[in-house]
Formats: C-alpha cells, structure tokens, sequence
C-alpha cells in the first residue's frame, strides 16, 4: 500500500522540547557546584590593607600578606580570575593586635596540615565547636600549645573545616621534618580500624570467607597507606569496590577478634571506639586480594610484602591492670 507524505510545515507549538544531552552539559557545573556542601564562595574571603588608601589590587600572595590578609584568603583571591576578585578594603588593626610573623603563618599553616592529615579534616575556626582532643605531638613534640582555633585564625578568616582536604595530597612529605614525617606515618585518617586487622589477634577455624576477607584487609594495611583510603582524598573508585570501608570492617573485627582484645584495643586507644556490629554492611564478605589490588597511590610509597597466607597470631599479652574490670558477658556478646 503507497503512503503519501504529509507536509506539516513549520508548526510552532507551545510547549518547550527539551534536548535532554544539551540541557545536561549546560547543568553540569550548576549541578557540581551545588553538590558541594561546604564550598568557599567568594563573599567569605577578606581581601583587607592595613594601609589607607588600600591598593586597587594585589600582585601576589606576598603583597597580600604584607597589607595584613590572611594566607589561605589570599590563595582564594589568586584562585579566582581576576575580573572576579573582590575589592581590597582597608580594616585596622584593633589596639594591641598584630598580624602573625611569617614563623608563625608557618607553624599555623604546619599546625593545620598535620590536624587534617591526622583527622581528615582542618580544626575549626570558632572557639565554642568540639573538634576533640589535641593530638599530643602538637602540644609535646611541636610545642604547638594555644587552642586549635587560633591557628586557623592567623592563616585564614573563613573556616578550614569547610575547605576540601585534597590539597593536603600535593604537600612533599619527604621535605617534612623528621619528627613529623615518623608521627604522620603512624596516623593517617581513615586506617586506625584497618589496622587493628594486622595487629589483633584473631579467632582459630574461621570461615573461608571470612579469613579470606580478613587476610585481604592485612595485607591491604601491610602493603602502606593510599590516597584512595584516606579519608581526606578517599577516592570513588575505592568507594564503590568497598562501599562504607570502616563499618564493613568493624563488622569483620567482630567476626575474627575475641571481644576481650577488641575491649583492649578500645582502652588503649588503639580503636576510637567499639565496633558495633551493623548487618547493613556485609560487603566484605567477598572481599579478596584482588578487592583492593589496584589502589596503588600510596602516600608514603609501597612496602615490599608478599601475598603470602601466613597464620595470624591468636593471643596477645594484655597487662592485668588493663584486663580489670571487663565484663565477661560483653566478651561473649562481641566474639
């Protein structure tokens, strides 16, 4: 049967057709921006000179700095393009304040540096917020003694604590002093609970996969610490091969630790805290070897371990003083 074209013409309806491709490329930065939930806009930066008249503009960090703007301020006013910059504004100095020396811009911004890679996060800048207790290196080793929130303070007007953390990755740790570089080795955001696999001891004849996850995560911890796991830089890759790492791996610590050693761990802070058991999480279950085998950016470069399927020990002293007062029911309920 022939069928005879219609010719329509050009018909102007309505209603918008959408072209779904293009509507996407011209939503995509709106979408990244608003998906940001602490990001730094330009209004939260104070672009300030001691001097008055203030200058038009800043020509670099140093000028800034010199006219009395804090460090990361002037990063964020050199980040932006120059037509978006905001005006420099003069703001005195109240009686009997001065600006940080650049000594103590160095030991703030070292101070910062070393909370975020310790934690994951900066210290706040608001006095009255809990961000937990100092880490003692700060205080004994660094003789880094005022409160938290005043180093923020000296190197930035806005809080850190909003800023993402990844740019704590591009730092050369090798140019550290060698104080810092030893502590930062032993405590990076995100591996205190993996870690307790190597060290702990575990329970004889367990399941296969069980054993085989638990072995995986040793070997994992064993091999150095990743960008990919820090909880600073935590990658998507590693997210979606692991899902939640800490929660699916408190749930195998209960799985392969007698509760007396898990007790101990928690007193003497080798966990933050107890792990609790969470049925949600129970992706590793089939976690192999080859689970984690392509996270390869290690921060502090790679250790020469084999995948080889040692026996884990299954005892560890605990000093009698440390063992006192733990409940034997609390033991049954977490083994």
């Amino acid at each position: 049967m022939f069928t005879m074209a219609i010719p329509l013409g050009l018909i102007g309806f309505d209603n918008v057709v959408f072209d779904a491709a293009a509507v996407g490329q011209a939503l995509a930065q709106f979408v990244v921006q608003g998906s940001i939930r602490d990001a730094i806009a330009i209004t939260d930066i104070n672009i300030v000179s001691r001097t008055d008249p203030a200058p038009p503009r800043y020509e670099s960090v140093r000028d800034a700095l010199n006219g009395g703007t804090r460090l990361f301020d002037a990063l964020a006013y050199f980040s932006l393009p120059a037509q978006q910059r905001p005006a420099v504004r003069v703001e005195e100095l109240e009686a009997g304040v001065a600006d940080p020396t650049l000594e103590e811009i160095s030991q703030a911004v070292f101070y910062v540096f070393f909370w975020t890679f310790i934690r994951g996060r900066s210290p706040s800048i608001h006095e009255d917020v809990d961000v937990g207790p100092v880490p003692n290196f700060l205080p004994a080793t660094m003789a880094l003694t005022d409160a938290p929130f005043t180093y923020v303070e000296q190197v930035a007007s806005f809080d850190l604590a909003r800023m993402n953390p990844a740019w704590i990755r591009h730092v050369t740790l090798t140019n550290l002093g060698v104080e810092a570089q030893n502590r930062i080795a032993l405590g990076v955001a995100g591996y205190r609970v993996p870690a307790a696999v190597v060290f702990l001891p575990w329970h004889d004849n367990l399941p296969p996969n069980v054993l085989r996850a638990a072995r995986a995560v040793r070997l994992f911890v064993q091999r150095g610490m990743t960008w990919d796991c820090y909880s600073g830089t935590r990658s998507p890759e590693f997210l979606d091969r692991v899902k939640n790492f800490n929660k699916n791996v408190e749930n195998l610590l209960l799985d392969i630790c007698p509760g007396r050693y898990l007790a101990y761990a928690r007193k003497t802070k080798m966990l933050a805290v107890r792990p609790r058991r969470r049925p949600q999480y129970q992706q590793y279950l089939s976690w192999t070897n080859e689970t984690f085998a392509t996270f390869r950016s290690y921060i502090f470069g790679e250790n020469a371990v084999e995948a080889v399927e040692y026996e884990q020990h299954h005892t560890m002293h605990i000093p009698e003083d440390e063992s006192s007062g733990e409940s034997s029911s609390e033991e049954e309920e977490e083994a």
